[in-house]
């Protein structure tokens, strides 16, 4: 064993005598390595913890013991979804730390933004939100198109939330009355995944906005195949909020985070002409009518 060591360390001097540089930096090469790994292991151990974590927390909600009502504009129509929840499942799910869903960059947020919304879709919670869509769907004489859009706008109504408060779930959400774009986005992903659609979410870096994404029959946003869908304030699905569209240097390009595959929104050709209409609109409103010739054309 010492005439092991003995050799080794010669065999290295010996090194070092003949290519000091090469082997200073091969080493230096080593122990970055070694760190990355060394990370990227840590990284992996607290998002293992974080899914078992989340997934008890959700296994284990007790049978709901109140209802909980959110009224929207759909259509014309006035829309009342009444969802059950337990106080007992909220004031746990305010004890669990949801905050590292977006607490991470690259790779791991999307690992981290899958795993919570996967596991948000098969919750009792989602379940019994999803049981109160579906009676709307029902007797609106929604078609699937339709039904997306319904789920968008149930999201929309909710008031936005307090930007540092700590991270909700999709039931805090709902039995707050209250969320913001990270948590309400997730909150739809989980949706659109419990009722069968492609879903995904959207990360827009450079502006610190984050939004739901659906499978559509079209290129989608940035030519993706899935629509971007806002979720913070009525829009059509795959209609871009103005000033989320820059990119460049300044503006990071979006991260799609897919989460699910299934069933496209088909109605996405009708909302381009809707969206292209109003801008037509709006350009003849800013130049006194000289743009109206476009509209009526493309009428």
């Amino acid at each position: 064993m010492c005439c092991d060591r003995y050799e080794m360390r010669r065999a290295l001097r010996q090194r070092l005598g003949r290519r000091p540089v090469r082997t200073v930096l091969a080493a230096l090469c080593a122990i970055a390595l070694l760190g990355v790994l060394a990370q990227e292991g840590a990284t992996w151990i607290q998002w293992r913890v974080f899914t078992s974590q989340l997934t008890a927390l959700e296994a284990a909600s007790p049978s709901p013991d109140k209802l909980v009502t959110l009224s929207f504009g759909f259509h014309g129509r006035l829309v009342t979804l009444d969802v059950p929840v337990s106080d007992y499942a909220v004031r746990r799910a305010e004890e669990f730390d949801f905050s590292p869903t977006f607490g991470r960059v690259g790779h791991w947020r999307e690992r981290y933004v899958s795993a919570a919304v996967l596991t948000e879709s098969r919750t009792g919670f989602m379940d019994a939100l999803a049981t109160s869509l579906r009676r709307q769907r029902t007797r609106l004489e929604l078609d699937a198109d339709e039904y997306v859009e319904l789920m968008t706008r149930a999201t929309q109504s909710i008031p936005y939330g307090h930007v540092g408060d700590p991270l909700k779930t999709p039931l805090e959400v709902v039995a707050t009355g209250s969320g913001v774009c990270t948590e309400k986005s997730v909150l739809l992903a989980s949706l659109l995944v419990h009722e069968g659609y492609g879903a995904a979410v959207w990360s827009l870096k450079g502006h610190s906005h984050v939004g739901a994404g659906v499978l559509t029959s079209g290129e989608g946003f940035a030519h993706t195949g899935y629509a971007f869908v806002e979720t913070t304030e009525p829009a059509y699905v795959g209609q871009l909020p103005g000033g989320y569209a820059a990119s460049g240097p300044v503006y990071p390009a979006p991260q799609l985070i897919e989460i699910a595959s299934g069933r496209s929104y088909q109605a996405d050709p009708q909302v381009g002409y809707i969206l292209w209409l109003r801008a037509s609109a709006e350009r003849a409103s800013r130049h006194g009518g000289s743009g109206r010739r476009d509209v009526l054309m493309g009428l």
